[in-house]
């Protein structure tokens, strides 16, 4: 059906023909159309999901410069109509845009604000990171209980650091009693979802038996699981247990292999071992300059057996 627009002429006359006065006409005719007005201005455009879907999409690729030149008004402005149509990962992104600084002034008052209402929408991401701004005190009052309730949320969602988190305030007893099984359950999930910390620290709970059965072999499985993801203290603890002959049949070079990997990339106990199998040729040729060179190393790091025994061998 075709709409008729009537003038206002024409609305004057037939408000006039059903027997209003003139008068009462013009006042009917101007609250009409002011109410109209009104109520035309302060209607919100609705946005689909597809719709914000897109946005954020847009958002994401300027923000980070993925195939366009990055802008970071643009991204904002993408984010914030994305995060109109309820979009929580746009949230969360406002969130890291305003605690970063990009494209405006950097307020971590304003990011914890984004990162509150994407964790209300649901994103796993917001989770995480607010469970981070309760734990540290950052901003809002610390309160490891709330703290572990969007840790524990972000993970229930898939998040394998949050399990990480979750498992190490029941280890250390933040926010829920202590409870060094339920640490390692959740360190097992997060270790199986690739998290190289929940790796580790699975690891460290079948090396020292805490809350599992004490398992060297299984802790040196997940120790390298960790090294090879770049952990350094990971790494470390992989070239004791094949020094040791724990858990594996003892192997000289793989120890000194492993510390190699956690002294270069600057873990302190890692350059500490090293620094001894170079000094007695365990595992590599023995050198003693480079073992003075590694004890420094890890000295400058504030190790006091490093300090010591550049005392011992004479120098300093």
């Amino acid at each position: 059906m075709k709409r008729i627009h009537l003038s206002r002429l024409a609305c004057l006359t037939l408000m006039l023909l059903a027997g209003l006065s003139a008068g009462e006409a013009r006042a009917q005719l101007n609250a009409n159309i002011f109410k109209g007005t009104k109520a035309e201005a302060a209607a919100p455009e609705v946005i689909s999901s597809a719709t914000a879907d897109s946005l954020y999409a847009a958002a994401e690729k300027y923000h980070y410069g993925d195939g366009v030149e990055a802008d970071y008004g643009k991204a904002l402005a993408l984010y914030r109509k994305a995060a109109e149509g309820g979009h929580a990962e746009a949230m969360n992104s406002l969130g890291i845009m305003y605690l970063k600084g990009h494209g405006v002034p950097q307020d971590k008052a304003e990011a914890v604000a984004w990162f509150t209402k994407a964790a209300e929408a649901g994103s796993k991401w917001g989770q995480a990171n607010l469970a981070w701004y309760y734990s540290e005190g950052v901003v809002v009052e610390q309160d490891y209980a709330e703290a572990l309730r969007w840790y524990r949320r972000a993970a229930e969602q898939g998040h394998a650091n949050a399990a990480t988190q979750v498992g190490f305030f029941y280890e250390q007893g933040m926010g829920v009693p202590q409870d060094y099984t339920e640490a390692a359950r959740w360190y097992r999930r997060a270790a199986e979802w690739g998290d190289m910390y929940g790796q580790h620290n699975l690891a460290w709970c079948y090396y020292y038996g805490k809350g599992v059965e004490m398992n060297a072999y299984e802790a040196l499985r997940w120790f390298v699981k960790s090294a090879e993801q770049g952990h350094s203290g990971a790494m470390n603890y992989a070239g004791i247990l094949y020094e040791n002959g724990e858990g594996v049949a003892q192997d000289a070079a793989a120890a000194a292999h492993w510390y190699q990997q956690g002294a270069d990339a600057g873990n302190v106990y890692a350059q500490y071992n090293l620094a001894r199998c170079f000094e007695s040729g365990f595992g590599v040729a023995e050198d003693v300059a480079q073992a003075i060179a590694w004890y420094r190393k890890a000295a400058g790091q504030g190790h006091e057996m490093s300090r010591q025994r550049l005392g011992e061998l004479g120098v300093s």
